[in-house]
């Protein structure tokens, strides 16, 4: 081989060195702008409510690794059961997919659902508490967490203590990212919603 082709054969190598290593950026800025694109919606407030265990619960204490939080109250005969059933279908598929993701039930029924109910229904539903926490508190820290905070709707009519009809809320899953900023709001009740929740989840563990 002449000095010629050798050089030739070097300047190729570079070529495709620097075409390669430019491509590998790319698709790491792509991760990250798909990431960013999901648009910060607000932050999770601060709160010190108590989970299954009677363990203290902060929002700080949370921060780390994305979140799924959702809004239920072990009364309820209605939605919360399904709310419950597709949280547990995204910690399946998180645990499938080997994502680390956090999920958060904050029981918006406070007075009834004492941590020894909270851990009964948990089991009751086959929940697995490993990364699962379900909280509760006072009322009014409830409501200021909930409405204020994760900006979802709640109301407490005045017969809520014998009939459970008379406690109203979202059924919205909210995803919260490891710095604990609000990224997106998902219907509970449709299939494609939680696959977009569990992929967006992805992006945020990709950035």
């Amino acid at each position: 081989m002449s000095s010629l082709d050798a050089v030739l054969r070097l300047a190729r190598s570079a070529v495709i060195t620097a075409a390669t290593i430019g491509a590998l950026s790319l698709i790491g800025c792509a991760k990250d702008n798909q990431a960013e694109a999901l648009a910060t919606l607000g932050e999770v407030p601060r709160f010190a409510l108590k989970d299954q265990e009677g363990r203290a619960v902060t929002a700080a204490s949370l921060r780390g690794s994305p979140l799924v939080v959702a809004f239920m109250f072990t009364r309820c005969p209605t939605i919360c059961p399904r709310i419950t059933a597709s949280m547990r279908g995204l910690q399946s598929s998180a645990k499938s997919a080997k994502l680390p993701l956090k999920l958060l039930s904050i029981s918006v029924d406070p007075e009834t659902d004492t941590p020894e109910v909270l851990k009964s229904y948990a089991l009751k539903h086959g929940v697995d508490l490993a990364n699962w926490l379900f909280l509760s508190g006072d009322m009014e820290s409830t409501k200021a967490t909930v409405i204020e905070g994760f900006k979802i709707a709640l109301e407490r009519r005045p017969n809520a203590d014998v009939d459970p009809a008379g406690i109203i809320h979202g059924s919205h899953l909210v995803l919260v990212d490891a710095e604990l900023k609000i990224r997106g709001y998902y219907r509970s009740e449709e299939p494609a919603a939680l696959k977009k929740l569990l992929n967006d989840a992805k992006l945020l563990l990709a950035k």
